[in-house]
């Protein structure tokens, strides 16, 4: 998730429009109407849309912030906190929590903001959903950007799970395990919260000691958002899936960013390359 890398490689590789006048910075929020709920957005930015998916589940858009924010003096950065999630609201309907309402709240949010055809970036689970959304919408996007995404595949999404916990020394496996039997996370106190996600995504960073730089902002209502999450765990096509065939669909300008030191594994990525068409793959 470095600047350098999201930065460089996406305004350079992909979306190398040249020309664009530099415009007034804004920075606006909203809620938008979905089916069921509402959505909150935030956008950044001038200039050609991006629509920006985040990982999770149960995150939401701040972790990108602000490394993401150079993007803004060219490009409209929209964001939004998935349903259920972040600061769009939790008195949702348990039974809505599933993969194909998550790709069409992205839909809804394409044409609240009145966007053709999206030029459409995932990281992570983001990356999964943005995935989907191209295999039941592949006319409605300009270009999609998949950032470490989650696989494509359920086989390698269980594998990618192994490695974390292989990569975990003694000391973080005992600590995890006391934050698990904790009262502060079972009562899913933001801080106590916020603390287990950086021990378990430190090993996906090259440079584990920068994980204290990743800001990770859970909200008092994450005890509700965690019972949402479950719910959608129990999504039949989460939990074993394969869209290796679909994603021949994807006729879109691809670029995908791989990290060595990403839980995901190479072959995985390797895998997607060889399935969509007009696509490069970046590695790092």
């Amino acid at each position: 998730m470095s600047i350098r890398i999201l930065t460089i490689l996406i305004m350079s590789q992909l979306l190398s429009i040249s020309g664009q006048a530099k415009t007034k910075m804004v920075d606006r929020e909203m809620l938008v109407q979905v089916k069921g709920t509402k959505i909150y957005c935030r956008v950044i930015g001038s200039g050609e849309p991006i629509v920006i998916v985040h990982g999770g589940p149960g995150m939401e858009h701040t972790y990108f912030l602000p490394q993401l924010l150079s993007l803004a003096s060219k490009y409209r950065l929209i964001f939004y906190d998935q349903r259920g999630s972040g600061r769009s609201p939790v008195d949702v309907d348990p039974s809505s929590m599933n993969m194909n309402q998550f790709v069409e709240d992205l839909d809804s949010i394409r044409a609240f903001f009145k966007i053709d055809k999206m030029n459409l970036m995932g990281h992570s689970f983001g990356g999964l959903i943005a995935m989907r959304y191209a295999v039941k919408y592949p006319d409605r996007l300009q270009r999609l950007m998949l950032i470490n995404p989650s696989p494509q595949t359920s086989y390698w999404r269980d594998s990618s799970f192994s490695m974390m916990d292989l990569r975990d020394d003694e000391k973080t496996t005992k600590e995890k395990k006391e934050i698990l039997a904790s009262a502060e996370f079972k009562n899913s106190t933001p801080e106590t919260v916020s603390r287990y996600f950086k021990l378990l995504l430190k090993n996906s960073f090259f440079h584990p000691e920068y994980i204290d730089s990743l800001t990770l902002i859970f909200r008092p209502n994450y005890v509700k958002t965690r019972e949402l999450m479950n719910s959608l765990y129990k999504d039949s096509t989460l939990i074993t899936y394969d869209l290796t065939a679909e994603l021949k669909k994807v006729k879109c300008r691809t670029l995908l960013c791989g990290a060595e030191a990403d839980f995901v594994p190479p072959e995985a990525n390797e895998q997607l390359h060889k399935t969509l068409k007009k696509f490069r793959i970046l590695s790092f």
